[in-house]
């Protein structure tokens, strides 16, 4: 849910891979034309982008989760960027979500992938390589030409040959289909071919239409190494004009797409489906040919210029990036703190970025998968103070872009180590430019770094208790059963304890199934997840944490208390366990029980008092067994765990109602029945707890935790935390702040 300080509209753009230059023009297009309709530009784009498995990249693809967020007015894909089957159809899959907003598709149409809300735009390859063909036909004179295209099961691939053989077929020659050879769009197929040739195993032709660039310069390396002249011998042309022609000789002839124009289209189209206006193409699509050597034509010297200068650029860049100290202190560092300082003396890396932020899950550190909140840091324009940072939802990102009084570019990157996600990098441009593949390597740098801060921290942690493993649980870190009946007789021993004890178990994952062993990651997620909940009841160190068993929690603390004591204790347990949404998700909001007890010290005795919290949790468990018992209690218990994990999503009972075939007065009537509160009191309660935990866990005001929870009015956010707590958030926080 957007914050209230959303100041334009917000085209979401996904990509794969970015520096690449074909969605480096496509972009400009885009950004030059959304900068006309006072729109920012966000793009979500991995950095690795291999035709294999997306699972080797699984924690650098959830960078894709971004584009759910509700901030985004439209969304434009570039669809011919992802060359992963899987992975495309993994981004299809989240964008058939959005059924709201006008999604615009640049590149190859994705299979059963139509609404009304999709709409298509591109360039014609078939046109374009029918040119190219068309070009060797009418000014060389050929007509034994071959074929090189992409990955045989790329629809991209046959749709160029289809424009290869309509220029054939037009001049009057034949299509030989066994003159078509597909290869993978990178050099070492270009190279295979050209081998082919060589040896004979199939006739050299008079030319070759390569359907992009690297596969021709593959061919015209290996001809040229074994000394077969080119264009004398054979013709070679390419097609996408990415910039390298230097690299090889002789300087390849190649087809230039319009890119840009297309991303310029994408946008006047997509404007018009957010104004209702009537939508008429504007811009020629129409490419060119960029001549170099390969053909007869010749070099021009206007454009190999122009190349030779970009070159040179990221030639610099590259060299800097080579020989910088980036990493070295990097790793010297033991503090975020630090770490955001080096970051910060090394953005000159970064080619031409105005702007870039340094995103961080709060738990980064951590094996979690879900998310809560994210630390944002402005690296370069900053006021000296590391800590002068913005807490946003991952999703609500607008709260940065509105720093900015005029539309920008902003690229998210993923920050990622192995399988872990640590948060993502925004670069920002205030010119439609891109970044170019150094920054990869600055990415990664950053990355690795990281981890490994992570890991020194995890070290001294593992060196203080290397002698305590038998007291302590491995998974948690805290008390096992042994070390927490020792640490509480030896408190309870000891003369200068206060009078009272007060012991708490929390019982967790009731009702789950069991256990399997492809679900142990998530479970031991899930695990770590209470266990932080329940480290939340001992701050400053007053308080004794356990993990009793696999799935049962205690806390015990010594003191004189008050009557409100329990309450605050159990409420405060009870919000930070709500807030990890991984759990409620995996598990539901009925999963779990709690009982506490109070004695005096003098009669403490730890077997009694944990047969009696047992006796306890059992009696709550069996009264919720025999609710769940119930008719469509499954399904109603998921929606309910669905917006507790969730409390801003949009109310859908609606659709929940009809699905079960029930009226809304008999949905309220069963609501209360199985959890005693109506439902409209429970989707407050739900963002009451989201303020309970963020007065409990962050330094925001009032005011940023009213915006977080939803609420736009301070005053009625004040109010009705009140209604529902008997205090203030601010006298909330204090009372919570004395554990």
């Amino acid at each position: 849910m957007a914050d209230g300080s959303k100041k334009r509209m917000i085209i979401g753009v996904v990509a794969a891979q970015v520096a690449d230059i074909e969605q480096r023009r496509i972009l400009q297009g885009i950004i030059e034309q959304s900068q006309i309709h006072n729109c920012d530009v966000a793009v979500f784009s991995n950095v690795y982008n291999p035709n294999e498995s997306p699972e080797l990249f699984i924690a650098e693809n959830k960078i894709y989760e971004l584009v759910l967020s509700n901030e985004l007015d439209g969304i434009i894909l570039i669809s011919e960027a992802f060359i992963n089957n899987q992975l495309r159809d993994n981004i299809k899959s989240k964008l058939m979500k959005l059924k709201n907003i006008p999604i615009i598709i640049i590149g190859t149409l994705l299979d059963d992938f139509s609404s009304d809300n999709v709409f298509f735009i591109n360039t014609n390859d078939d046109e374009d390589i029918e040119s190219v063909t068309d070009h060797l036909i009418d000014v060389h004179g050929f007509d034994n030409i071959d074929i090189i295209t992409g990955y045989e099961q790329l629809e991209a691939s046959h749709i160029r040959v289809d424009g290869y053989r309509r220029s054939l077929e037009k001049h009057g020659i034949s299509y030989n289909p066994d003159k078509v050879y597909y290869g993978n769009f990178w050099m070492n197929s270009g190279e295979e071919l050209a081998q082919k040739y060589l040896n004979h195993k199939i006739p050299m032709p008079q030319a070759v239409v390569c359907t992009n660039d690297y596969m021709a310069f593959g061919i015209i390396d290996e001809l040229i190494d074994n000394n077969v002249r080119v264009p004398e011998d054979i013709t070679v042309v390419g097609y996408e004009y990415v910039h390298e022609r230097m690299y090889h000789h002789p300087i390849l002839t190649t087809y230039q797409r319009n890119r840009k124009a297309v991303g310029q289209e994408a946008v006047r189209l997509l404007w018009s489906k957010l104004t209702k206006k009537k939508y008429s193409g504007k811009y020629s699509l129409d490419g060119n040919i960029v001549y170099g050597n390969s053909c007869l034509c010749g070099i021009s010297s206007d454009n190999f210029k122009q190349e030779l200068k970009t070159v040179r650029t990221e030639q610099i860049y590259t060299s800097m990036n080579l020989f910088s100290q980036l990493e070295t202190k990097l790793t010297e560092c033991r503090s975020i703190h630090d770490f955001i300082n080096v970051i910060r003396n090394f953005t000159y890396l970064i080619r031409n970025v105005k702007e870039v932020y340094f995103c961080l899950f709060e738990n980064w550190y951590k094996s979690f998968s879900h998310y809560e909140f994210v630390n944002c840091y402005k690296i370069i324009d900053y006021n000296d103070n590391v800590n002068n940072n913005m807490l946003i939802n991952p999703l609500g990102f607008s709260k940065i872009f509105s720093c900015s009084d005029v539309p920008l570019v902003y690229y998210f990157n993923p920050l990622f180590f192995s399988d872990r996600m640590l948060g993502y990098i925004i670069l920002q441009y205030d010119s439609p430019d891109t970044y170019d593949h150094v920054f990869r390597n600055w990415l990664k740098s950053v990355s690795n770094a990281l981890e490994f801060l992570r890991m020194k921290n995890d070290i001294q942690y593992l060196m203080q208790y290397k002698n305590m493993s038998e007291h302590y649980d491995t998974v948690t870190g805290l008390y096992n059963n042994v070390g927490f009946e020792s640490a509480l007789n030896f408190a309870a021993s000891m003369p200068q304890t206060k009078q009272d004890v007060i012991v708490m178990i929390l019982e967790t994952q009731l009702f789950s199934p069991k256990f399997q062993l492809d679900m142990q990651e998530n479970k031991i997620a899930n695990i770590k997840a209470v266990a932080d909940a329940v480290n939340k009841l001992s701050a400053n160190d007053k308080g004794f944490c356990a993990r009793i068993n696999e799935s049962t929690f205690a806390f015990a603390e010594f003191g004189s208390f008050q009557q409100e004591h329990f309450k605050l204790l159990s409420d405060k347990l009870e919000t930070a366990l709500l807030r990890k949404s991984g759990y409620i998700e995996e598990f539901g909001i009925d999963s779990y029980v709690i009982s506490c007890e109070l004695t005096e010290r003098d009669s403490f005795s730890f077997k009694r008092i944990m047969s009696s919290l047992a006796k306890s949790n059992e009696k709550k468990i069996h009264l919720l067994a025999e609710v769940r018992s119930q008719r469509h209690f499954d399904a109603i218990l998921k929606f309910r765990s669905n917006f507790y994990a969730n409390p801003l999503m949009p109310d859908n009972k609606e659709q929940l109602c009809k699905c079960l075939d029930f009226s809304p007065g008999y949905f309220r009537n069963i609501y209360k029945k199985y959890f005693g509160v109506s439902y409209n009191q429970d989707r407050i309660l739900c963002r009451i707890f989201l303020a309970k935990s963020l007065l409990c866990s962050t330094s925001l005001s009032v005011t940023g935790i009213a915006e977080q929870c939803g609420y736009k009015d301070e005053k009625y956010f004040m109010r009705i935390f009140q209604q529902n707590t008997g205090m203030t958030p601010t006298a909330y926080r204090e009372k919570m702040n004395v554990f």
